[in-house]
């Protein structure tokens, strides 16, 4: 809180008085962090064609979360501190993320854009795949590259 507060030419009383701890102000920039993704994703939902709305989608999100120094923060803490607020932040994170997956690939179902499926464990698989390659995968990451592969393997499997 002293960093923040230095950073932001406040007092920490000042920070106290929006926030009533740490907790509650990094689930408030989290929350930030989820409506600027929410809207990314939105922006190319309603797209006439669905699978060029995926794709724009899985592209820009990829981009984000790169360039997100939060999500990349969290995750590196949660995964070499192992501290409790960090895994309700990326819980959160998951969640939320999870959410509006699974509404969705329910809307697509809904829609015959895609055929029925499991939405719960299909919203799971995609979103693990995206988390494994913005974090795991070791090489440099070409978000077209990524993103036509992925999205190519959903058409191919889940697309009418």
């Amino acid at each position: 809180m002293d960093e923040i507060a230095k950073n932001a030419r406040v007092t920490k009383k000042t920070i106290y008085s929006y926030f009533k701890d740490k907790e509650s102000l990094l689930k408030t920039l989290i929350e930030e962090e989820l409506i600027k993704m929410k809207d990314l994703i939105v922006k190319h939902s309603n797209d006439g064609n669905f699978f060029k709305g995926v794709n724009k989608t899985l592209y820009e999100l990829l981009k984000y979360k790169k360039e997100a120094k939060l999500f990349v923060t969290l995750t590196k803490e949660a995964e070499e501190l192992n501290t409790i607020s960090s895994k309700k932040s990326i819980a959160m994170i998951d969640d939320a993320i999870l959410n509006f997956i699974k509404e969705r690939l329910a809307w697509a179902i809904d829609k015959h854009y895609i055929k029925k499926c499991d939405v719960d464990l299909t919203a799971f698989i995609i979103y693990k795949i995206y988390i494994a390659v913005m974090f795991e995968w070791n090489k440099d990451i070409d978000e077209k590259e990524v993103t036509l592969n992925v999205t190519r393997i959903l058409k191919d499997g889940l697309f009418n």
